[in-house]
């Protein structure tokens, strides 16, 4: 593998055009998911998740009064982005606190993310043409087009992903040099503090460093995550927070029970083999370019690609057991990412290593041979994806198999023309059909997300604004409605709210639990998830019901259906009156239903 002689100089018209063309891509699938999502909020730009938001309330305390919090009366752990958080509070100075400073971001980081990966194959002798492709299947794929929409810090994560990736290729090339060990501390801090997954991509070079006794770059390695996790940590104990972030603790997998590892296994399983089948593809095409790697032509040029595959695929792996896949395609976006530079570049191997066969004739006899072997490969194959339920990789490799058979009973073929038949033609179309789900699908539910945020929670933010301004509300979804005001808040989740969050980990969080946090605040309204309180969770008796807001059926939010309450007779009734004169303000998508009060 080329590192050092770069292909294609970058002051060429060939690479300009490429550039140009992939800023086109950029833009285009940019303008289409804008006017997409303007097309379901009526004209008004909204994030297609709330955790956006709570980073801008998070950033805007930040900024006014000085206070890591969803609100300006306190330090609260719902962040598990330091490195974002801070970003968009310097943002918002600049931007005067604009609510689209997040997806201004997200954007550049989308764009760079991706130019950066096109002028890395370019300098990997990979042709333009090829180097466009791929790198616009991975803005497509990742997916970069829909993560600036929803307002979080993956965009940003893929692209110090997307700069390890390279990095390691360098640094682990036989050709490397010393100096190049001390900048990946600041690379992995960097990494580690926008999302604390990444310590996952650590591990693999760090063992890796020291088998080959390179005790300066495990170390240099090993500081990053150590600094910004621990440096976090530190932070958040002098500010009265827990050590690690509630979001963490709370939606990530964690010790608490004594079928911890059995836990973390079924994590794993469920992880990998998930509802997501172009994340399960990606993981097996992978998988496959470790034993491709691991061929004779193959094995000694390519030791640095070696470990930025087996990085992927640890982490994917802890990943899987340790966190989450799925939520709007972002969590694992960073694997994907990874996944995709391990196909594209095992690929641009292998078709490079077919000129190095020794190119021959096929007899019709040696052809039967090697298309029985296919034909084998193939039959143990198909059985995988039929109990993934991937039915159209069966139909493509069976396809694919009649393909070759008419092609090699027509004519006669090479050993360079068969090789290039099946890499050059096959992987593409298999990798196209494996990623082509995720792409499709994210850019298909993304308008649908910022409508559930536009009709549920920014109409709860902007209700409560107008007529509970800095009133003690109850909620549990509290992005919108903390960036908009500056309530008091008891947040029945727990980012927000330390003793919830306590309560859930020890798993003793129920009705009387629930009661007594109520009881203590007396809030001046609630709006709640119903789906979300029942059995031994349910509220109690004293939260009466006053109207119910029910949407069509969701995609990023929990619910079609919040709740107001109130938890005495007066409050209730200013609540109804209230909720009636705003009802008129309400989506037409949003149907309003209100309950009778005792005594009615």
């Amino acid at each position: 593998m080329s590192v050092y002689h770069p292909g294609y100089p970058i002051t060429t018209p060939k690479y300009r055009t490429g550039l140009w063309v992939l800023l086109g891509v950029v833009l285009a699938g940019f303008l289409y998911l804008w006017q997409a999502c303007l097309v379901q909020t009526g004209g008004k730009f909204v994030y297609g998740l709330d955790d956006a938001y709570i980073h801008l309330a998070i950033a805007k305390n930040l900024m006014s009064h000085g206070v890591w919090g969803v609100t300006p009366f306190g330090n609260t752990s719902a962040s598990s982005s330091p490195l974002w958080t801070l970003l968009l509070a310097g943002a918002l100075k600049l931007t005067a606190g604009s609510v689209f400073t997040p997806l201004i971001v997200a954007a550049t980081f989308s764009a760079v993310a991706t130019l950066y990966l096109y002028r890395q194959l370019a300098e990997f002798e990979v042709p333009i043409p090829i180097a466009v492709l791929v790198s616009a299947l991975f803005y497509l794929v990742v997916p970069l087009t829909t993560l600036p929409f929803i307002g979080m810090e993956h965009a940003m994560q893929v692209f110090w992903v997307v700069l390890y990736a390279f990095w390691l290729i360098r640094r682990f090339h036989p050709e490397a040099k010393d100096e190049h060990a001390f900048p990946v501390a600041f690379l992995t801090l960097l990494m580690c503090l926008t999302r604390f997954e990444c310590a996952f991509l650590v591990i693999v070079p760090f063992l890796v460093a020291l088998w080959r006794r390179d005790i300066r770059l495990a170390c240099s390695l090993a500081l990053g995550p150590m600094v910004a996790i621990g440096g976090f940590a530190f932070y958040s104990f002098q500010r009265g927070m827990p050590l690690v972030p509630n979001s963490i603790l709370l939606k990530g997998n964690h010790p608490g029970d004594p079928a911890y590892l059995q836990s973390i296994l079924m994590h794993i399983r469920f992880g990998i083999y998930s509802d997501w089948p172009s994340f399960t593809d990606l993981f097996l095409l992978t998988l496959t370019c470790a034993g491709v790697l691991r061929l004779k032509a193959l094995r000694e040029a390519n030791g640095p690609l070696q470990v930025l595959v087996w990085t992927t695929l640890v982490a994917t792996v802890l990943h899987a057991g340790f966190a989450i896949i799925g939520g709007m395609f972002r969590y694992e976006a960073y694997l994907v990412a990874l996944m995709a530079i391990c196909i594209g570049l095992t690929w641009w191997e292998a078709v490079k290593a077919i000129s190095q066969i020794q190119d021959r004739t096929l007899t019709r006899q040696q052809w039967f041979v090697g298309f029985a072997a296919i034909l084998i490969g193939i039959l143990l194959l198909i059985p995988v994806f039929i109990f993934l339920k991937h039915w159209v990789l069966v139909c493509t490799l069976a396809a694919w198999l009649l393909t070759l058979a008419l092609i090699g009973l027509r004519q006669d073929l090479t050993t360079q023309r068969f090789a290039k038949l099946a890499i050059k033609g096959f992987a593409p179309v298999m990798v196209v059909i494996a990623m082509g789900h995720r792409s499709l699908e994210s850019a298909r539910v993304l308008p649908f997300a910022s409508r559930d945020i536009y009709s549920q929670q920014l109409q709860m933010a902007t209700f409560l604004h107008r007529y509970y301004p800095g009133s003690k509300v109850v909620a549990n979804d509290i992005g919108a409605i903390c960036f908009l005001d500056d309530p008091h808040l008891l947040d029945l989740f727990g980012l927000a709210t330390d003793k919830v969050a306590h309560y859930r980990m020890k798993g003793s969080y129920g009705t009387k639990e629930i009661g007594s946090l109520i009881h203590d605040f007396d809030p001046d309204v609630a709006v709640l998830y119903p789906s979300w309180f029942s059995g031994n969770k349910a509220l109690p008796p004293t939260m009466l019901p006053v109207a119910a807001w029910t949407g069509p059926p969701v995609v990023s939010a929990a619910s079609p259906t919040v709740v107001f309450f109130a938890n005495s007779r007066p409050k209730a009734l200013a609540l109804r009156k209230r909720l009636m004169e705003f009802r008129p303000s309400l989506p037409e998508i949003v149907r309003a239903k209100f309950y009778r009060l005792p005594g009615e």
